[in-house]
């Protein structure tokens, strides 16, 4: 595969199901099963999923099992992602044997056996959703895969606890905290200011000049809920790390890698400080490490399952 041409946001997603696949956190997601397990043999949960994308999470539930009873929202800004989630939940009802039933509203309603699931796809902006829920605690569990990291952590995580029922369950995944690494190195000075710049332009991103420090969400999140007494039930590591085997890259490492230099490339271009020649260099050799195999990149990222108060506090004691 050569270096792209354009770039798809939903290409990218379905390339990165695998390596966020491998990623998460295995004792993270162990015991939200448990506890799921718990719960669904009481009652079919509710579960609100933030930043949906096309459906790689609900895609891991059904197919570990840990969802077999549910009742489940997902929402996201950009209605194209939604448009493909659908697609790609109908083929996998095919796939695994489910009975695929759509209601006019939307609703796509998967039986199988003793399995009940249903799912709502809602286009909507997160604030925007709660406002029109009233933030009324009605969710089991909330979950927010790779998203938390994008948006302002302080005002975000109270919506969040708003929507879930008393004790109910947050379940955050691959949380980037503050590692880049690309191997081998290029120039070790300019390979430092490249990783920097990128972490102060995460930081950067919807406070104008004021640090979000959106490239430390990770250990930002477990402070935050550990500040406002929502207890973590697990935490662990969940580290994006692609490198060549033996056969090299398959095809979807070989996107996702090229995605990621572009991005790169699209976040620092022009920035004050950074030669200009020097970084299309750099991005040109990165580039050219993938078609060569020989790139290794890794990102450090943290998952976390945590519970809301059993109160109910509407704002996380944010």
């Amino acid at each position: 595969m050569s270096v792209p041409d354009q770039y798809s946001f939903i290409r990218y997603l379905g390339a990165k199901k695998a390596i966020d696949d491998v990623a998460l956190n295995r004792r993270v997601l162990e015991r939200l099963a448990e506890i799921l397990k718990e719960l669904q043999d009481r009652s079919i949960v509710t579960v609100l999923e933030v930043g949906c994308g096309i459906g790689t999470m609900v895609d891991r539930m059904l197919d570990g099992g840990i969802l077999r009873r549910a009742s489940y929202t997902g929402i996201d800004v950009d209605p194209d992602t939604l448009a493909e989630a659908k697609k790609r939940l109908r083929s996998h009802a095919d796939e695994k044997g489910f009975q695929a039933l759509e209601q006019p509203d939307g609703l796509l309603y998967l039986r199988r056996a003793d399995e009940e699931f249903s799912l709502k796809l809602v286009t909507s902006d997160l604030f925007d959703f709660i406002d029109s829920k009233g933030g009324n605690g009605a969710y089991d569990l909330i979950v927010a895969h790779a998203f938390l990291d994008l948006v302002d952590l302080h005002s975000t995580l109270p919506l969040l606890c708003a929507a879930a029922r008393p004790e109910g369950l947050l379940y955050f995944t691959l949380n980037f905290d503050g590692a880049t690494i690309f191997e081998p190195q290029i120039d070790p000075v300019l390979d430092k200011q490249i990783e920097t710049l990128y972490h102060q332009d995460m930081d950067l991103r919807g406070r104008g000049v004021k640090l979000s420090q959106m490239s430390r969400t990770g250990r930002r999140l477990l402070a935050y809920l550990s500040s406002a007494g929502a207890p973590i039930l697990a935490t662990g590591s969940s580290d994006w790390i692609v490198l060549p085997g033996p056969a090299g890259y398959s095809s979807d490492e070989v996107y996702f890698l090229h995605f990621i230099i572009e991005t790169i490339r699209a976040a620092l271009a022009g920035k004050p400080g950074l030669e200009r020649a020097a970084f299309a260099d750099w991005i040109a050799q990165r580039h050219e490490q993938v078609e060569q195999r020989k790139l290794i990149y890794i990102a450090h990222q943290l998952d976390v399952l945590a519970q809301v108060p059993g109160q109910g506090l509407s704002s996380c004691g944010l």
